[in-house]
Order: C-alpha cells, then structure tokens, then sequence
C-alpha cells in the first residue's frame, strides 16, 4: 500500500510539474467548407505557450491533448467516433516565440524564453442555434502568481476553448473563421511605462474586432496534467466556465492593477507596470459585422514582470491649466538613479532642466510640450504632448433651501475661454440614491433639515473640468405649535420655529408681533384665536403656519369625556384629554376594572384608541387620573371614569 501512494504521489508531482510550464493557451477555428447537406467543416487549433525558463530539466510539451466539443444547444458533446466523445490530437509543431524589442540601456534585463506548441484536427458540424465550443482543460499554473490565487503545487489550472457561432448569431448562409492573436512577448519592468501588444488579425474582411480584459477560466475539477475528458460549458456565451480565484484586489478586468489599460480597437496593452512577479492576463475579443455581434474569441497568457531598470521619459496624453497660468509637471515615470538630467521644452520658447518645474506660461492658448532624459546620452528618452492653457474657468452656484419645498439651484459658472458646457450635480441627500442632475439650473426637494454637501461639477468647449462643493443648511417649514387652549386673563407663551425672522397676525392680546415667542393675555371676551406665522430666512426661503388658542372662562381644568366609541368612524373614536390653562401634565392614565394600565401619555390631546397591544377592548367602564401643573404653578390632580361603548 505504501508504495502504491509513493507511486500515486510520484506520479502526481511529475503531473503538475510538467503542466506548470504552460504558461497560457489559444484555440482558433478556421472554416474549411460548407457542405451540401448544410454542415460546415472547421480546422481547430489549439496553441499553448511554455516559459522555458524552468528549473532543469524542463518538461516537454504535450505530445497529444484530448479536445471535446460540445453542442451548445444541450451543452451535450458531441463524439469523435463510437466510445470516444473526445479528439485526440497529436502536436503538429513547435517554435520559440519572438520577444519585442528591449528598452535601450536596461539594467537586470529578464531572459525571455517561450516555445508554442500547436495541435490541430479538421472536424464536421451540423447546424444550431448556439453553435458549438471546443475546450481543453489542463492542471496547473506556474507556482506564484501575484494576482491569482495558487495553492501549493499550483493546483489552479486553466481552459483553454473557442466557440463556434450558431444561426442565433450567424445566418446560415455566411461563414467565419476566428481571429487569431499575434505571437509575441515583451519586456515589462515594474513601475516602468510598458506597451505590451495583445492584437490579433481576423481572416474575415469588413469585421470589427473590440478588445477587453476579462476573467480566465480554471480547470474545473482537473488537478493534473494527464488528458482528461474536458467538462462542457456551464453556458452557451461568452462566461463559459469558471474564473480564476484572483487575489490582492486584482480581477479579470484589471489584471495588472487600475494603472494599465488596454486600447479596445486596437488591443495594445499599455501603462505603468505592477510590482515583480507573474500575473495572469486573459483578453477578449467581441467580433462585429455589420454592427452586430458575431463571435467571441480569447487568450490567456501568464506575464512577467521583472525588476529590471531602464531611464524612462513618459508624459500625460494631455495637459490643461484652467484656473492660472502656471502648471507644475513632472515625469510620470517613477523616479530612476538611471536618469540624470532632465530638459523641458514648454512650447513658448521657453526651457527648464529642473525634474519638476512650475512654468507660466504668459498668455492663454494651446503649447507642445517636450520632456528629454538624458540629453546627448547614450541611454536618453523623450516623450511629447500638448497643454492647453484656459484661465478664467471658476465654478459657482447660488441657491435657495427649503424642506419640502424645491430648492433652486443657480448656476454661475464664470468661463473666459470657450461655454460651459456640461453640469453633474449631487445634491448630498444621503437619504436618496436620486439626487443628482446634469441641468444647468436644477431643483431639489430635500425630505430632511440639516447640512448637506452640494457638489457641482463643469466642464467647458476647452477640456476644463472643475468642482465646487458647498455646504447648505435646509431649514424646517414653519411650525407655529400645536393647536393649545387657555384660561382668560392667564398667559400664555406661542412658540413658532423655522426661520430667522416672524410676523405674526392678528396682533390680539400678543406682546409682540416680531419675534418668534410672544406672550397672549386674553380677556374672555372671545372663544378662540387662530393666529399665522410668516416664517422667512436669510436665504429667502418663506413658509407659513398656524395655531388655534381656545379661550375658557373657567379655573384650570382637565377635560375627559364620560365616554367614547372607537369604531373607526371618523367620531369620537380616540379618548383625549384637554388640558386648560395647565403649564404642563405629568401624566394622564387609564386602567381597567383590575387596576391595571391600559394606556398612558403626559403630552395634552393624546389620546387612547381603546386598544391594548393592538387588542380592541370590550365595553367597559375604565378608570383615569390625571396629574400636572397649572400656570400658577400649583399641582393639579384629578380622575373619572369614562365608558368604551361598542
């Protein structure tokens, strides 16, 4: 038994080791002919690419690999012949792989050795919808890779696959063949301006091609490197099978980090390369014809990035100065002890030697701008581009906030170089996932008061682009109270709330008519006042409200009717207290026949619904006391009962 799992083992380590040295792979399906019962013959190929820079010896390519195609209509294979659903391809050919050109002057250059294998077999397919995907699963990626997770022994593995279009996207009557990627490798240092070219070429003239990252795909449940059936597509396009497990805030789309890109028309990968190591870099490609989406196709290729040092010049694609004159540059290559000077030409007859100049530029207008490293050197590099100099661009808005009410907002952009001609507005209403504009003078509705963060963001017919934030203050409507009862010749205090300046009307018994809390002495011979509030603020927000006072002719008292009935018929169905000339109540309870507490409140008018926990009661006599202070300040204390009545 011991030796079996030695064997087992041996065999495989010897697996995974042998796969680790693919480090990427391609299909491609070519049209061969078209066939007069209406099946189509392809030649598939299957490219996979080896790093041979290895630990001696290095393992072999594959002699022959097992193909599966699948029928993407039932995700059913299709088989080879009676008892074998897969093809078994033999390896056609074998060739080293060209490295682009080295960086002048590069220290620690890498040593770029990779070998392209082929496997290639002619099949014959009928017509569907779907169309078909050929596949080829292996084990496992080279050992550590910075963006992929790899468990040790590099169990994470790859699939390599093409998918044939079926009706559903191609007319019967046209045929197609896939694009294919441009062999080539090149060096990238880290932290170093890289270009790195994932082009391919399409054999069918007029189609457009579109270019973007996207996830690999593992190996499913294959943990090694022996030919295995592969597994069908868990759907017909374009996500067939399962990513890669990325790590260290990578993802397919940004597989060397936010600061490379690539160029989607012409799929030229390019920017400022990541830290040394290996990362995992998958491109896909949407064909187009006649503006419709045919096909896709995709590489997966495993990239080096070495700590190699070259003197780099690198510029933005465009510079612009809107607020000044002046602008400060710098090399947006990270600094190097490779270079040693620096020589800016700013386009107005004017040069500096310094590694970050600030320059002013005299007059408005639009200057080529130069940056050579190493001037008269053997290792120099020189970069180029424009700024565009448009002072005079300042972002500005008024407006005016009211709760509930729209606030308007003004714009005042002032631009002296070309319109403003783009608005985005976040009104910073954190409640709300709507509130944004792109109108030049928009309204907003804020549901809550407070402070809010306004941030408006221009742009003008020069390329300028600012933001301006400003904090507003949204004020409440105006409150003039709630409605309140008094007893003649006793004050009484109105409050109101919600601006910064109060008119009250009428003037009757009140001891000012400005100010947001006036005394109210009545002399009985009226019921009840209702006064309005204008409530106005400094930004010029205006509301009104209003209070009705009761006036009794009587000593402070405690009303509670004998008795109510709530049947949700809009009368007497709530049991309220009524306090008259009352300062405050400290409580007003009810109970039941068995003393216990059915209902509290100490806020005058709030009444009990004749429910308990949301039980409606029966009809019974209840009991309630009632205690507070009058406005001469003594306690008051009093009780009743109070029937519910059905």
């Amino acid at each position: 038994m011991k030796k079996l799992l030695f064997v087992t083992s041996f065999l495989l380590c010897n697996a995974i080791a042998f796969a680790a040295h693919i480090v990427g792979g391609e299909m491609i399906y070519e049209h061969v002919s078209t066939n007069t019962d209406g099946s189509k013959s392809y030649r598939i190929t299957l490219r996979l690419f080896r790093d041979d820079r290895c630990p001696p010896p290095c393992a072999p390519m594959p002699l022959n690999v097992y193909i599966g195609i699948f029928d993407n209509d039932n995700f059913q294979q299709v088989p080879f012949s009676p008892g074998q659903p897969h093809f078994d391809v033999a390896q056609t050919a074998e060739n080293s792989i060209a490295v682009d050109e080295i960086p002048d002057c590069i220290t620690k250059s890498p040593d770029l050795n990779y070998h392209v294998a082929t496997y290639v077999f002619t099949t014959t397919l009928p017509p569907n919808k779907k169309g078909y995907t050929a596949a080829y699963q292996t084990c496992c990626r080279v050992g550590s890779l910075q963006n992929v997770d790899n468990p040790p022994g590099g169990t994470t593995g790859s699939t390599y696959n093409c998918i044939i279009p079926g009706t559903d996207n191609l007319p019967i009557a046209q045929i197609n063949s896939s694009p294919q990627f441009k062999l080539g490798v090149a060096v990238i240092c880290q932290n170093k301006p890289f270009t790195l070219s994932f082009s391919a070429t399409d054999p069918n003239i007029g189609d457009s091609l579109v270019y973007s990252f996207c996830d690999a795909y593992g190996s499913g449940f294959v943990k090694g490197s022996n030919n295995v059936n592969p597994d069908p597509p868990q759907s017909a396009v374009p996500q067939q099978y399962s990513s890669v497990p990325y790590i260290n805030d990578y993802t397919g789309a940004t597989p060397l980090g936010g600061g490379v890109t690539i160029n989607p028309k012409t799929g030229v990968i390019s920017g400022i390369g990541p830290a040394e190591g290996k990362y995992v870099v998958c491109v896909c490609i949407r064909e187009y014809r006649k503006g419709v989406l045919i096909g896709y196709h995709r590489k997966d290729f495993i990239v080096n990035v070495s700590d190699c040092e070259f003197a780099a010049a690198n510029l933005l694609p465009a510079y612009i100065t809107c607020d000044g004159l002046s602008y400060t540059f710098q090399n947006q290559s990270p600094p190097s002890p490779l270079i040693h000077t620096y020589f800016w030409d700013f386009g107005d007859g004017r040069t500096s030697n310094h590694a970050t100049p600030t320059h002013a530029y005299r007059d408005s207008g639009v200057y080529n701008l130069k940056l050579v490293i190493n001037r008269g050197e053997e290792c120099r590099d020189s970069s180029y581009s424009q700024i565009n100099v448009f002072p005079g661009f300042v972002p500005n808005f008024t407006y005016i906030p009211c709760k509930n009410d729209p606030t308007s907002f003004i714009d005042q952009t002032t631009s002296v170089y070309g319109s403003v001609n783009s608005w985005q507005w976040n009104f910073g209403d954190q409640s709300s996932l709507k509130d944004s504009s792109r109108m030049q003078h928009p309204f907003y509705t804020y549901p809550t008061t407070g402070k809010k963060n306004v941030q408006l963001i221009v742009t003008n017919t020069k390329g300028c682009l600012d933001t301006l934030t400003k904090e507003i203050n949204i004020v409440a409507k105006a409150n003039a109270g709630r409605d309140t009862a008094v007893v003649a010749k006793q004050n009484l205090q109105l409050q109101a709330s919600g601006g910064d300046f109060y008119s009250w009307s009428p003037p009757t018994g009140l001891s000012s008519t400005t100010i947001p809390n006036p005394t109210v002495t009545y002399s009985g011979n009226f019921d009840s006042v209702r006064y309005q509030v204008a409530v106005s603020t400094v930004d010029g927000c205006v509301d009104t409200a209003s209070i009705l006072v009761k006036v009794f002719r009587t000593l402070p008292q405690v009303f509670v009717p004998t008795g109510f009935t709530p049947n949700n018929d809009g009368r007497n169905d709530v049991l309220r207290p009524v306090a008259v000339g009352m300062e405050k109540m400290d409580y007003f309870r009810i109970y039941n026949r068995w003393g216990q507490l059915v209902f509290s409140t100490n806020v005058n008018g709030q009444g009990w619904d004749g429910k308990v926990k949301g039980k409606e009661q029966g009809m019974n006599v209840f009991v309630w006391i009632v205690k507070g202070v009058d406005y001469m300040g003594n306690d008051f204390f009093a009780k009743g009962t109070v029937t519910l009545i059905r």
